[in-house]
């Protein structure tokens, strides 16, 4: 993923409480997959565009 001409390396976990755990380890951050670009774009970071019901 790009945010600010910045890479950064996205892993995904097929349970929460995996993720959970090496958030905490490498204080990652929490992303929602359509906060992902699209297209051309596809690794552009759209930081906040998620708005949870």
């Amino acid at each position: 993923m790009m945010e600010e001409n910045k890479f950064y390396q996205m892993f995904l976990f097929a349970m929460e409480e995996h993720a959970e755990i090496f958030r905490a380890e490498f204080s990652g951050e929490r992303m929602h997959p359509s906060m992902k670009g699209k297209g051309t774009r596809w690794a552009r970071w759209n930081e906040g565009s998620y708005n949870a019901r």
